[in-house]
């Protein structure tokens, strides 16, 4: 019997260390929401709980006039009118970029054949800042359906149509999580807090736990301020207050994506 070896290129994640890899990166520029996180209650906290929380919005957003689609018929995505994008600034140019819907055709073909996440970052751009939107610009699948991060953006695609857009209040946009969480290693005597966006960790600061009856640690991270009261071992939960929580600051994102390309040979029989 003869054979043919074909081979077949796989993404993956945590492939094998002869895999190609290729890495990504953003700098997302990010305004924090100030937290509303009330002030000196002691509060026992989990350790699948955040300390404190708030949102991440992009410094710039704005809010479409009207309805948009753009890309190939296989691939279409959609925006509806009034929907919020999120301003992404890179190499000096703005873009405003959503999680986008597919459309009933792409949807379709995506099911049969594609195998494609429905939920995809797409970007538009206004080329000569005249108020109304001219390309329209892929951004990748989407992390998660709190994510806005666009590693790099293919394009540019035609549109259906050019939508005028307005600019709003960027705190009315969509947003990312931010949370202050916390974890304990094993026979460590500090409790290691970590302020995330949308998962991603951006500061870290470790605090002694305090002795039994003693003084609380003071926590000083991303401009907030708390109290570490104790650690109970049994329940493996802490006990926090807060002094000043997240304020509203502005920072920046730097997220990295790792994508591996993976070959994979499959013997074909003929």
């Amino acid at each position: 019997m003869k054979y043919l070896f074909v081979a077949a290129a796989a993404l993956t994640i945590g492939a094998p260390a002869n895999a190609q890899t290729y890495y990504s990166y953003a700098d997302l520029p990010l305004l924090m929401k100030a937290s509303k996180t009330q002030t000196g209650i002691e509060t026992i906290i989990q350790q699948k709980e955040s300390v404190d929380s708030t949102l991440g919005v992009s410094p710039r957003s704005v809010k479409l006039a009207s309805d948009v689609t753009f890309g190939a018929a296989g691939n279409s995505v959609r925006f509806e009118a009034d929907q919020i994008l999120f301003g992404r600034y890179a190499n000096t140019v703005w873009t405003y970029c959503g999680i986008s819907n597919m459309t009933a055709a792409s949807a379709g073909l995506n099911m049969l054949f594609l195998n494609i996440p429905d939920k995809q970052i797409a970007c538009l751009h206004d080329s000569d800042s005249d108020g109304v939107f001219d390309s329209g610009w892929s951004g990748g699948d989407a992390i998660n359906s709190t994510n806005m991060t666009a590693f790099s953006l293919s394009g540019p695609r035609s549109l259906s149509s050019d939508p005028a857009y307005e600019k709003v209040d960027p705190e009315l946009g969509p947003g990312m999580p931010v949370e202050l969480v916390w974890k304990k290693s094993r026979n460590s005597s500090v409790i290691s807090f970590s302020l995330e966006i949308s998962g991603k960790p951006t500061a870290a600061k470790n605090a002694p736990i305090p002795a039994k009856g003693g003084p609380p640690t003071t926590v000083s991270i991303a401009g907030a301020e708390y109290l570490l009261h104790g650690y109970d071992a049994k329940e493996k939960s802490i006990t926090v207050s807060v002094v000043k929580p997240l304020p509203r600051r502005f920072t920046t994102l730097k997220a990295t994506r790792v994508t591996t390309m993976r070959t994979t040979y499959v013997p074909v029989y003929y």
